[in-house]
């Protein structure tokens, strides 16, 4: 009988991986380890090159940073590495010549710096001469127009180093323009020595006729290779090449400053006998304070820093007034005031001026002021006598001015007489304007005349000098005479005639204060003796 189901042997499974299996996911993992492996590797090569490459482009920064913080003068080829470590000792790990080494994290960066000059176009080209450093290898065309060849300088910086056993560089460049820190020649001191001055005070030159002249001495830091002599800040020669006047090299430095000799008035029985009148060289130098200074440059032009000295000269009294006139309007005024002009004088040192009048050049009387007693007036270049006294024309009459001053005590000093004869006719007035019209325009007026035709005034040499311009109420009855006290405005042709005294020319004046009233104007012709000339014919305009 055969055995039951349930009574059969149990048969052992086979379960698990087999050899061929095993085999080949360990080669599967083998490739993948490997490929990581290789990866890994890789980065690190790349991090490291990056890296050093990062570490060599903070160094050659630094190393541009140095140099550019160095003054322009200093930068040559021959001191630039020994300069660079200096300025920035954490550079200077090991030095030779224009190469060094220097450790970073771990790498070692030979670095290199050389300089070279640049001509820039922007001013024209020069010489370019053999100092160190030379002209850059790309800046090779030379000319005159520029003395001053070395515009620039451009410094290179290179690093190489090893990483992952090949050999790296990265090369940076920068422009360094004059005027860093310490490159400009300063002047510490600039002093008169003959004559000789108190130190700490200005120097007084208060005697005729010498000193003619006043020798400087300056004294510089930096080795300027040129010196300008400044007048109140003004060059008056550079040194060198003027060098008949200046002198020096280095730190020291001399200039004569040439005054010239006053001129005296010597004609007996001259107003002016004795006293200063006007030069006959325009190199004098005129009496007033005067800042004498030194401002030093280096070989490439660059200015540095200046310093200066007080000098008064107090030689002469005042010059008499130059260009001084005075005329009398005599027609078509309610009066015959006389209208009296003057330049300023060229002396720095005066307190005002005083003008006079009187039957001779020494018998006066006050105009403006109106008292002797009255100080000088300053600043005062004209006047008008509103109410000149009755004279005879047959007898002369005068107008004259002063200038005042201050001797060395402080007290008003009066300077030589410029003046006048007004009584004589032959000064005759100019040519009126002619086509003379008023436009309104909201609250300005216009006022329009043309130049008479040629020739302009009757006296030979005499033209048409200025225009003066009138302003009034309307005239209660019709025809009052202008007078003086109504003129508005006055100036020179050229500027209300478009540029030209030529006849027929149109003219114009705009009153912009009329407060939108109607006034009525006249326009006079003025020669260069001050003579007005009659009104324009005709009823005049309003606006």
């Amino acid at each position: 009988m055969a055995p039951s189901a349930d009574h059969q042997p149990a048969r052992r499974r086979e379960a698990g991986f087999t050899l061929v299996e095993i085999t080949v996911a360990i080669s599967l993992l083998l490739i993948g380890v490997l490929g990581v492996t290789t990866m890994v590797a890789y980065s690190n090569k790349t991090t490291v090159t990056s890296n050093s490459r990062q570490g060599a482009t903070t160094l050659v920064r630094r190393v541009i940073e140095s140099s550019r913080a160095l003054s322009f003068r200093s930068l040559q080829n021959a001191t630039l590495a020994s300069a660079i470590q200096t300025q920035s000792p954490d550079l200077a790990t090991t030095s030779g010549g224009g190469v060094w080494t220097v450790n970073r994290d771990g790498y070692v960066y030979t670095l290199t710096a050389n300089v070279c000059r640049v001509d820039d176009d922007s001013d024209g080209y020069g010489v370019h001469d053999a100092a160190d450093p030379a002209f850059c290898s790309d800046s090779t065309t030379t000319g005159t127009a520029d003395d001053k060849a070395g515009d620039y300088k451009r410094v290179t910086v290179t690093a190489s180093w090893s990483s992952n056993g090949a050999t790296k560089s990265l090369k940076q460049v920068t422009v360094v323009p004059p005027g860093g820190t310490g490159d400009a020649p300063a002047v510490t001191d600039v002093h008169p020595t003959n004559p000789a001055g108190t130190a700490g005070q200005p120097l007084l030159v208060s005697t005729q006729p010498s000193p003619s002249q006043i020798t400087f001495t300056a004294t510089a830091t930096n080795t300027p290779s040129y010196m300008s002599w400044l007048i109140d800040g003004t060059p008056n020669q550079t040194c060198p090449p003027t060098i008949t006047a200046c002198t020096g090299s280095g730190s020291t430095w001399g200039f004569t400053w040439a005054l010239g000799t006053p001129t005296i008035d010597n004609t007996a029985g001259s107003v002016n006998q004795g006293k200063c009148i006007t030069p006959t060289t325009s190199t004098f130098v005129f009496d007033g304070t005067y800042q004498v200074g030194a401002q030093p440059l280096d070989a490439n032009g660059l200015a540095g820093i200046a310093a200066s000295t007080p000098v008064t000269i107090n030689r002469c009294a005042p010059i008499p007034p130059p260009n001084f006139n005075a005329t009398g309007r005599d027609r078509n005024l309610t009066d015959s005031p006389i209208d009296i002009e003057w330049n300023d004088n060229p002396e720095g040192d005066l307190v005002g001026y005083r003008v006079v009048r009187g039957t001779s050049t020494t018998n006066f009387q006050a105009v403006c002021p109106p008292n002797l007693s009255d100080p000088p007036v300053e600043d005062m270049h004209s006047c008008i006598d509103p109410s000149p006294p009755t004279y005879n024309k047959n007898n002369a009459y005068y107008y004259g001015v002063y200038a005042y001053d201050q001797d060395t005590s402080g007290a008003v000093r009066q300077g030589a007489l410029s003046y006048i004869e007004i009584n004589t006719d032959q000064n005759k007035a100019p040519k009126p304007p002619t086509n003379l019209t008023a436009t309104a325009s909201g609250s300005d007026v216009t006022v329009t005349w043309k130049i008479p035709g040629s020739p302009l005034d009757p006296d030979t040499g005499d033209t048409i000098d200025s225009w003066r311009i009138y302003r009034r109420l309307p005239a209660s009855p019709p025809g009052t005479p202008w007078d003086y006290t109504d003129r508005l405005d006055y100036d020179g042709v050229l500027a209300y005639c478009g540029g030209t005294n030529a006849s027929g020319t149109i003219c114009s004046y705009t009153d912009t204060n009329t407060g939108g009233v109607v006034h009525e104007y006249t326009v006079r012709s003025v020669d260069t003796h001050l003579r007005e000339s009659n009104v324009p014919g005709g009823a005049p305009p309003s606006a």
